[in-house]
């Protein structure tokens, strides 16, 4: 009885859910025009043009063997920009409920790794492996890492109690039968390469990043 009905979310997770729902609140705000003056409209498109990943940018710098800010950036800002309210809502969504789960068995630090770790591996596979004019940016990736941690976590769970351990990836697998729904009915773009390769990312780095994880695979590479 003396249980609170919702778990306090962890600050890291309500930082990161802040920022996507601050920005997208200022783009709203600047679309309406009646706090900001109406040139501001535009700064949705300019935040996107300024830190989404661009394919064909990474591949000229590839070229030019520069790694500058300009790039870098973008490999770390592209989660917080969304091109509608709804789709920053969804992604806002994602981040707070798995992120809830996950920031409660690892650590804030731990946390901002898997969300920033698979997010930008996976935009570096989606700028090796995909030739697609269409920037990538949203929080989806970043989100994806988290699912990626939140199976590994179920599926250690599972197999403690002797359950069939392949049930922790119903929600990745119900996620991506509905991305190919959408795929078939109206089209996509390649950003679901991201989101898979963030996926196995967060799904990975896990092991490593719960308490005493590395002590554990240290420990078992030694006895190898």
């Amino acid at each position: 009885m003396n249980q609170p009905l919702i778990h306090p979310v962890p600050r890291v997770v309500i930082g990161l859910g802040a920022m996507i729902v601050l920005i997208e609140a200022l783009f709203w705000l600047t679309s309406t025009g009646i706090v900001f003056p109406p040139e501001a409209a535009g700064w949705r498109i300019g935040a996107i043009q300024s830190f989404a990943v661009y394919d064909q940018l990474f591949d000229f710098a590839v070229e030019r063997r520069e790694a500058s800010w300009d790039q870098i950036k973008r490999f770390v800002f592209y989660p917080f920009l969304h091109r509608s309210w709804i789709d920053a809502a969804f992604g806002a969504v994602i981040v707070l409920a798995i992120g809830n789960y996950v920031g409660r068995v690892l650590s804030p630090i731990a946390t901002l790794v898997v969300f920033f770790g698979s997010s930008i591996l996976g935009a570096l596979t989606f700028c090796l492996i995909v030739n697609d004019p269409f920037p990538l940016f949203g929080a989806y990736p970043a989100g994806y890492g988290l699912i990626g941690a939140y199976t590994w976590v179920l599926w250690q769970r599972l197999g403690a109690m002797g359950d069939n351990q392949l049930n922790a990836f119903r929600l990745i697998g119900f996620l991506l039968g509905i991305q190919l729904v959408f795929g078939i009915l109206f089209g996509t773009s390649m950003s679901w390469i991201a989101e898979l390769v963030a996926f196995v990312v967060g799904f990975a780095l896990t092991p490593m990043l719960v308490p005493g994880g590395w002590a554990r695979m240290l420990s078992r590479l030694r006895n190898d």
